[in-house]
């Protein structure tokens, strides 16, 4: 899960399944049970059924479910961003031939950029529980001059070989790969922009 805030950073979450969430519930569970007999011993057990109320709570939090993963920071203020398909090519197929499934392979983000640019980056590190990310390297940046002013949206198509960005009075469509720009239709204010099935 990707949050993007109003500056220059977004933030990815890794999202926990329910066997994990559950344990985590538990755990946060037996942390407040103990945190509540402390509090008892040092007040000499006059708020025990603070902590029992406390205990009765049996719904999964977000906090369970979500796991902050990785800060990712740029140079430029962040305006839009679009996670790309996981690629056939290279180690990917090695890994999903060895059993590894797509879904936990290091995502790739295009980001598009305040300064008319356009960055992919992929996550670098484990996926699964307790693994730490490594960090982010960028991939590719494309810094043609394309529109005229600030870059509104962006979406990748399914396959990965088309980039559609969106300003205020274009839609441009790209080639990723190459960073040429295949066609450019007037349009209203991009809001949001994707590719029909």
């Amino acid at each position: 899960l990707a949050c993007q805030g109003a500056g220059k950073s977004m933030e990815l979450f890794r999202v926990r399944g329910e066997e994990e969430a559950r344990k985590k519930l538990k755990r946060r569970k037996k942390r407040q049970r103990e945190k509540a007999m402390k509090k008892a011993a040092t007040q000499g057990g006059g708020s025990e059924s603070d902590g029992e109320d406390e205990d009765t709570e049996d719904s999964v939090r977000a906090t369970d479910e979500l796991e902050p993963y990785l800060v990712i920071a740029m140079k430029h203020k962040i305006r839009s961003f679009a996670f790309a398909p996981p690629t056939a090519s290279g180690s990917g197929a090695a890994k999903r031939q060895r059993g590894v499934s797509a879904t936990s392979a290091a995502p790739q983000l295009s980001l598009c950029l305040a300064n008319n640019s356009v960055e992919v980056v992929q996550v670098e590190g484990s996926l699964s529980e307790g693994g730490a990310p490594a960090g982010y390297s960028s991939l590719q940046r494309l810094e043609l001059g394309g529109h005229r002013s600030d870059v509104r949206t962006c979406t990748l198509s399914a396959d990965g070989n088309l980039l559609a960005t969106a300003s205020n009075n274009q839609l441009k469509v790209w080639n990723p790969m190459t960073g040429a720009c295949l066609s450019t239709m007037d349009s209203g204010y991009g809001f949001c922009c994707l590719f029909a099935p």
